[in-house]
């Protein structure tokens, strides 16, 4: 339930929830140690972040300085740190330049909180790269909270759908590919039901504010994307039902030290989930192990989402 409309959420969540392929530890600790400081890619990554016309806060390029020159793990560890999230000293980190002969060479003029973590999106991925992987994909499931937010909020989330889609002019984000997860229903159920298509735009220029101007042609990006881009997941056919069923029973079976029975044929909707299916089959084998000699039976009723104002989730 991260909030898509605020930057700094996102990218902490993302960078927490981060895998790295063959990699146990944290996917940022294991990309920076991963560098090759004498290597091609790092080379690029630390060129683009020296260069004034990337846009980058000059933090991220000291702190890159200092990361291939330190070798205190603590001071390291704090600048990965930074990187995902955590607030630096500037203080602290114009000493570590100065311990090494840098002091003038980055000017660390203030930059905003709501600013820093664009900066941190637009030098992760690079990063990424850098350390010789290909970029970071970022799965945004759930976003049909996005109707369960206040007027405000919705409007801030489907500008940074648009943002993150890559469908602003002039931010786009270089080794980031982002992919969104939403219910089939949404377009009907908000967007033309509730009418978020025009009402929300509307009162942004209503207000008259330039930033809501810009904010309003922005939100209407966001939502054309969900309205003419979305791409239907196809459901789940009888073999990769009976593949997956066998993958399942394999972990219930690892798990519990125990042998599920095989279970009976699914029967075959278009509308059934795979998560369905498996629910269906972990609960069935739970109870016929701790109750082995009791019938089971299922019972499915249909959830509709709700997509009702949530106080909760509207808090800022």
């Amino acid at each position: 339930e991260t909030p898509l409309h605020d930057p700094a959420k996102l990218y902490r969540a993302a960078i927490q929830g981060a895998a790295v392929p063959g990699k146990r530890g944290s996917a940022l600790t294991e990309i920076a140690f991963g560098l090759q400081l004498d290597g091609r890619g790092y080379a690029d990554l630390s060129g683009w972040a020296n260069d004034p016309a990337s846009g980058l806060d000059p933090r991220f390029a000291a702190t890159l300085f200092l990361f291939e020159r330190v070798r205190d793990e603590e001071v390291r560890d704090r600048i990965i740190a930074f990187w995902a999230g955590d607030p630096l000293n500037t203080s602290e980190l114009r000493r570590w330049l100065r311990d090494h002969g840098e002091a003038a060479t980055y000017k660390l003029d203030k930059v905003s909180t709501q600013e820093l973590p664009l900066h941190r999106f637009a030098f992760t991925p690079r990063l990424i790269v850098a350390a010789g992987y290909s970029g970071w994909v970022l799965l945004v499931d759930e976003v049909e909270l996005i109707g369960r937010y206040s007027s405000k909020q919705r409007a801030r989330s489907y500008a940074e759908l648009a943002r993150w889609a890559g469908k602003l002019d002039g931010e786009r984000f270089s080794g980031l590919t982002t992919v969104f997860a939403i219910t089939s229903d949404f377009t009907a159920k908000v967007l033309y039901e509730r009418n978020d298509a025009e009402r929300i735009p509307g009162r942004l220029r209503a207000s008259g504010l330039d930033a809501d101007q810009r904010l309003a042609g922005r939100t209407e990006r966001g939502m054309r994307l969900i309205e003419r881009e979305a791409v239907p997941l196809r459901g789940p056919d009888r073999a990769t039902i009976e593949r997956t069923r066998e993958e399942v029973r394999g972990v219930h079976a690892a798990a519990y030290s125990w042998e599920p029975p095989p279970l009976g044929a699914d029967e075959e909707l278009s509308t059934t989930r795979m998560r369905q299916y498996v629910r269906q089959w972990i609960n069935e084998w739970d109870l016929r192990r701790l109750s082995p000699d009791q019938p089971v039976s299922t019972v499915v009723s249909d959830i509709a989402v709700d997509y009702a104002e949530d106080a909760d989730l509207a808090m800022e």
